[in-house]
């Protein structure tokens, strides 16, 4: 075999291998990469999750979310609702907020296909009645998915610690307005040092006193 052939031989096997390892780079790229998991509520205990990122394909086809191991098809109340290729939506059924940490991926057939991404929700407030009072006013804040007991979790005032009278899964958190400054707070969770929640506003109004007639 020539020299000149050789060269040629040889060229030809470099280009071959560049363009099998560009495909096989490409077919790593071109997974599905999941990028971000948000809860939706729209008033209900059990909310939508919106899995973001690329490469999901734009149809369902075989492929299926799979949450903590577990695909969704074979855990009850979940389910996917919709699939393009940068959201897939599911409905969740008993989500459990900041305690548990959740592991979503993407699979074909009984095949991970994508990268495991870990996600805490936080607690989400629905509301709190009333939404402005004076200290000492008894409110009641509406939070889904708390626990029996509070376990750590402290109801704030901005800086301040919200007085909890009450504390039952399933009803309203009850709570006196601390004598603090008038003025518009957050309202939220915390446990530790971390907020664990979604935050709401309320509004401290004093009284003025009534001055006496003379």
């Amino acid at each position: 075999m020539g020299k000149r052939t050789l060269c040629g031989l040889v060229l030809v096997l470099m280009i071959s291998v560049g363009v099998w390892g560009t495909a096989e780079a490409a077919n790593e790229l071109g997974k599905p990469n999941i990028t971000g998991a948000e809860q939706k509520y729209f008033g209900s205990p059990n909310p939508e999750i919106d899995i973001r990122g690329t490469g999901f394909g734009s149809v369902q086809g075989t492929k299926n979310i799979q949450v903590d191991g577990t695909p969704v098809s074979s855990m009850p109340g979940w389910s996917v609702i919709r699939w393009s290729d940068t959201m897939v939506t599911i409905q969740s059924q008993n989500l459990i907020p900041w305690e548990h940490v959740y592991r979503f991926a993407v699979t074909d057939g009984e095949t991970v296909v994508s990268n495991v991404f870990s996600k805490r929700f936080l607690y989400k407030f629905d509301g709190i009645k009333p939404n402005s009072g004076t200290p000492g006013t008894t409110v009641k804040v509406y939070i889904w998915g708390i626990p029996a007991s509070p376990g750590g979790l402290v109801l704030k005032l901005g800086s301040y610690s919200f007085p909890v009278l009450s504390w039952t899964a399933g009803k309203p958190v009850e709570a006196r307005v601390p004598s603090v400054p008038a003025g518009t707070y957050d309202v939220y969770l915390q446990k530790g040092s971390d907020v664990v929640s979604v935050k709401i506003n309320f509004k401290v109004i004093l009284l003025k006193p009534i001055p006496l007639k003379k």
